[in-house]
């Protein structure tokens, strides 16, 4: 059950895989084609294998599994033109889809991406800037901030009242790293996310409480031109225990295979 909910969670988190992370930057190439960086083109396609890291730092490959991106097709959405990507295991068995556009050094994709939790049906439906490559390393910029998610009424047996969702979104942009892919040296730009969520619990009768995660949920990865995401690790808003001794940390995916059209 854990190993199945972790997969779950990875196959979800996986489309944050190509983000980067606004103002003019005068240390990049004044005409750099940043559209390089997020591949859009329909056929294109990744191969990523997956394992947890514990908290000590060791992989536990036991739980190593692969994971694949393939963009179907363009779509519009709201306005926008985009691609519609899946991301699915080798047996199709967690198949996902998600939406993401490209205008002006800015990625774009749906806030309800972030938020994989949200009950079906209740997604905000907004484009969110999650990418603005002009700005300088070391910057870090707010995305959302207390942005009310959704409010969910309780049921009777909890009482009358209402819990209200919120999130916060910034991401920081960090120098380049170096990778060999397929036998040839690539540089990568790292980019986090670092996202909180906060539940407030209303009841009649009752004060207010201020429900939290024990710590930042983040992402980082790094993005090389003409090929996309080349690393990944993603970090829980909690702890996952394999056993007392075996504390999984964070998610870590390593590009292994990939075709741009």
């Amino acid at each position: 059950m854990l190993k199945k909910l972790l997969i779950t969670i990875s196959i979800l988190s996986l489309a944050f895989f190509f983000f980067s992370c606004g103002s003019n930057n005068p240390f990049e190439p004044a005409n750099e084609d940043y559209s390089l960086y997020f591949p859009l083109t329909p056929g294109s396609q990744w191969k990523y294998v997956v394992y947890p890291i514990l908290k000590d730092g060791r992989k536990y490959e036991e739980w190593a599994s692969y994971y694949n991106a393939f963009i179907n097709s363009y779509v519009t959405i709201l306005g926008k033109k985009a691609s519609e990507f899946s991301f699915y295991t080798p047996t199709d068995t967690l198949k996902h889809k998600e939406y993401f556009a490209f205008e002006d050094n800015k990625i774009y994709t749906l806030l309800s991406y972030f938020f994989y939790f949200i009950p079906q049906g209740k997604e905000p439906d907004r484009w969110v800037v999650i990418a603005d490559f002009n700005r300088k390393p070391g910057e870090e910029w707010m995305i959302l901030k207390d942005f009310e998610l959704y409010t969910e009424q309780l049921p009777p047996d909890k009482g009358i009242g209402k819990d209200i969702y919120y999130a916060s979104l910034r991401c920081r942009r960090a120098s380049d790293t170096t990778f060999n892919i397929k036998g040839k040296v690539v540089q990568a730009t790292q980019f986090k996310f670092i996202y909180t969520y906060r539940i407030l619990h209303i009841e009649v009768g009752t004060y207010p409480i201020d429900f939290r995660f024990d710590r930042e949920e983040t992402q980082t990865y790094w993005l090389a031109k003409n090929i996309g995401i080349v690393q990944k690790e993603y970090t829980f808003p909690f702890n996952f225990g394999i056993d007392s001794t075996l504390i999984i940390d964070r998610n870590h995916y390593e590009l292994i295979d990939f075709t741009i059209k």
